[in-house]
């Protein structure tokens, strides 16, 4: 059987969405159409990642491994699945995860977070292996303020996470991402018919 979804690689963030809220998701991808979200907090995002990736002075405290925005791809049921992973050894097959914002990450919050999992259980379909512990270092930033002409910036705390994630968790993963790419063609699938 051949599998349609609106896009043509299928990404944690779309997974994400289509759980929390296949209304959402429908709105996003069926109506708008891919558009990229730009908001302050993934401007903010984005400029750090290239500055690690340059090795900039001001984040010399924040540890990196050797592959920045490390791509890998993978295919289940004939879609594409993709991955971003902010930094990734290719000797230990290890990753770690940045976040930026004014709310503070926890541990329990952490360890509900289903992007490392996703992320874990991509490492190690494409790669053969994965080390089952990463990190999650929440790099603080403050809040968008008011206006849109000052963007959020960083205060320079970091605070890192560790978290093992077991094999049993990347079997839930992959069995929710099957899932959810079935659920999603059956109901894009009726939508076109429709509209």
């Amino acid at each position: 059987m051949e599998y349609i979804l609106p896009k043509s690689k299928f990404s944690y963030s779309q997974w994400d969405l289509w759980t929390k809220s296949p209304k959402s998701y429908r709105k996003r991808y069926y109506y708008e159409g891919s558009y990229k979200l730009n908001t302050p907090a993934i401007k903010l995002g984005r400029e750090i990642a290239r500055k690690l990736e340059n090795k900039d002075p001001e984040l010399n405290h924040i540890k990196q491994y050797s592959n920045p925005e490390h791509m890998i791809e993978y295919e289940i049921l004939g879609i594409t699945i993709i991955s971003y992973i902010d930094t990734f050894n290719p000797k230990t097959n290890k990753f770690l995860e940045y976040k930026t914002g004014k709310h503070a990450w926890t541990e329990k919050k952490v360890n509900k977070h289903k992007q490392l999992d996703f992320y874990s259980y991509m490492i190690q379909k494409v790669h053969g292996e994965v080390c089952d512990e990463c990190e999650l270092h929440w790099i603080e930033s403050t809040d968008k303020l008011r206006t849109r002409s000052i963007p959020p910036r960083l205060t320079g705390k970091v605070k890192v996470f560790k978290r093992e994630i077991t094999q049993e968790e990347r079997d839930e993963i992959e069995e929710s991402i099957i899932k959810a790419i079935k659920e999603i063609h059956d109901d894009y699938k009726e939508w076109r018919e429709n509209n």
